[in-house]
């Protein structure tokens, strides 16, 4: 399972974070760079990444009135959801936005390649929010199984129906490192200063986490900045094959210093999928 966040770091864990705080005792711990197509990373564009294995992002926002600094969109509407274990199929309002701006940068970036890879395999995943739907949508958008971000309390059964669960608990977003231009709406997941906001996604990454199988693997990881200043997020997995310690990546050969899009092969490896390859199999749906 892939809890994502977006706009947390470890230095906002302590008493009013008890998930995290308890997750950086036990857990293979790492920070990890989110650098995207600008200086500071949106959460849907760290959400694209785990999508296309690649920096991808949003098309730029007329708004911005700073290079590099963008005025961040909401992350965008799923329809077709359902409320039934194990979730029903969706569509990603947004897509063609994303894969023409993907399209446009320099990266190579081809958002669906992660949905491709796990359809052409036959292993289902489900996505539990929006910025999860981003993550598994397939490269013409659809997701085979999406459940709500209100959902959270079904993420248990749907380890048992599929081997890939990827859920989104929010972004938090700093009122006092905001994108300079008119006010961002709809991105932070509920109101408040950057304490309150980390505190409230904890919550729901602890209700993400209650009642999984002692033998569940898990990455619990922030993807995106929360304001217009870049910093490093955090990144604890926990389960078998990591030990409490530190996490390693070939890409920064650095101890615990891991990249965004080291994610994506990450997960295939983890579920025994090859890739990632484009495909048009649609093995996985309902």
């Amino acid at each position: 399972m892939v809890v994502g966040v977006t706009g947390v770091r470890w230095s906002d864990v302590g008493p009013s974070t008890p998930t995290l705080q308890r997750l950086a005792q036990t857990g293979a711990l790492a920070d990890v760079a989110v650098r995207s197509v600008r200086t500071a990373t949106c959460p849907v564009e760290g959400w694209l990444a785990l999508s296309a294995g690649r920096r991808a992002g949003d098309a730029k926002d007329p708004r911005a009135v700073v290079a590099g600094n963008q005025v961040c969109r909401a992350l965008p509407a799923v329809s077709g959801e359902s409320g039934e274990s194990g979730g029903g199929a969706g569509v990603v309002q947004d897509w063609n936005r994303y894969v023409a701006a993907a399209t446009a940068e320099k990266f190579s970036a081809q958002p669906g390649l992660l949905g491709d890879t796990l359809a052409a395999a036959g292993t289902c995943g489900t996505a539990v929010g929006p910025g999860a739907a981003v993550a598994l949508a397939r490269s013409d958008g659809t997701v085979g199984s999406y459940l709500p971000a209100d959902a959270v309390a079904q993420v248990p059964a749907t380890l048992g129906e599929r081997p890939l669960t990827v859920v989104d608990v929010g972004s938090v977003r700093d009122p006092a490192d905001a994108p300079r231009g008119d006010a961002e709406q709809g991105v932070a997941t509920v109101p408040g200063d950057r304490a309150t906001q980390v505190a409230a996604a904890d919550a729901r990454i602890g209700a993400a986490l209650a009642g999984l199988p002692a033998d569940a693997r898990v990455l619990v990881v922030s993807l995106a900045d929360s304001g217009r200043t870049p910093h490093l997020q955090l990144l604890a997995a926990t389960g078998p094959g990591f030990p409490a310690g530190w996490v390693r990546t070939g890409s920064t050969r650095q101890t615990a210093l891991v990249q965004a899009t080291d994610l994506t092969p990450t997960v295939l490896d983890l579920l025994g999928v090859p890739g990632p390859r484009r495909s048009s199999a649609r093995g996985c749906g309902r």
